[in-house]
């Protein structure tokens, strides 16, 4: 960290103004709460891999780690089995990602069931996105997120978390249609809502805000998306309607595809959590991109405490060093 502070309209690391604080004003929060996504593997080796990424993840003592889910349900079975393997080997708390789009109601609660007999206990409950290939429509769907949850809290599921967007929904008429959809999926049954990811700290702030008049405030997890590839994050950006503003890209535009880009990026990353801290935020949850480095780095240089590594294979926990 810095000595000083840093000059105004100049972020902590000297790049990135966007997100800019001083030294003074922040304290990365050694308490805070943090959570883990990563996506299914699809062989036996990669399963393997994300495991042993996970293992150095485990030392931060994540509070769950959630699993994704795939376009139309596709990869249902992969959710389940990841998430069987991550809470036999590391003996944590996993969160499935469960969709509706493309599936009918008895497909989506057959999953929900299936989730359920492998010992996961948290839902993340999303619309999702279309297949990219045809598919004939499904008989009986749920309607919309709204009543999934609805569904899922009449069948018992007491952990279930919503989706929301500081940057508005790329597919919503207006800021107050989108908060008040994040509303009604709170009325419907949601606990909490784990945000996209974004870059502008105030927006998340104002929706916040927002939430705060409604008791809610605790209730919003931002989602911090952990890249070290330029073109990528603006790919994934693009896809899910992120907004990039004006002074990132020009940031972005000097380390695209040079030496510096790894550093460039985790520079970004630090000023938005420093700035996310020093407003009082306590708990994150990082989109992994199923590599632990990039995000050990990050987590180090907030000076986060973490346990030693457990040495863990297929069993509980046992021997920590």
């Amino acid at each position: 960290m810095h000595p000083h502070p840093a000059p105004h309209g100049v972020s902590i690391n000297g790049l990135y103004p966007l997100n800019d604080t001083s030294e003074v004003q922040i304290k990365a929060g050694r308490q805070s709460k943090l959570s883990f996504e990563v996506f299914p593997a699809k062989t036996e080796k990669a399963q393997k891999a994300l495991l042993s990424e996970l293992r150095l993840l485990y030392a931060y003592r994540p509070t769950f780690i959630s699993v994704t889910y795939g376009a139309g349900g596709k990869s249902q079975a992969g959710t389940a089995d990841t998430a069987k393997q991550i809470q036999k080997t590391l003996n944590t708390d996993v969160m499935a990602h469960l969709t509706l789009a493309a599936q009918s109601r008895d497909d989506v609660l057959a999953t929900a069931d299936r989730f359920s007999a492998a010992g996961v206990r948290q839902i993340l409950a999303l619309r999702g996105d279309q297949p990219h290939e045809t598919v004939s429509l499904p008989q009986n769907p749920f309607e919309d997120t709204v009543e999934l949850i609805r569904c899922l809290a009449d069948r018992g599921w007491d952990n279930i978390r919503t989706s929301a967007y500081p940057d508005i929904h790329k597919e919503a008429t207006d800021a107050d249609s989108d908060f008040d959809w994040l509303l009604a999926k709170f009325d419907a049954g949601a606990c909490e809502a784990v945000t996209q990811f974004f870059f502008d700290a105030d927006n998340f702030f104002r929706l916040r805000d927002r939430l705060d008049r409604y008791g809610l405030a605790n209730k919003l997890i931002p989602g911090i998306l952990v890249f070290r590839e330029i073109e990528k994050m603006i790919g994934f950006a693009k896809n899910c309607g992120v907004h990039i503003p004006a002074r990132l890209h020009v940031e972005l535009s000097r380390s695209r595809q040079t030496d510096l880009e790894e550093a460039h990026c985790l520079s970004i990353l630090l000023d938005l959590l420093l700035r996310l801290s020093s407003q009082g935020v306590e708990q994150y949850h990082f989109y992994s991109l199923n590599k632990a480095q990039p995000l050990v780095t990050l987590l180090d240089l907030l000076d986060l405490p973490k346990q030693g590594i457990c040495a863990v294979a297929d069993r509980q926990p046992e021997t920590c060093y």
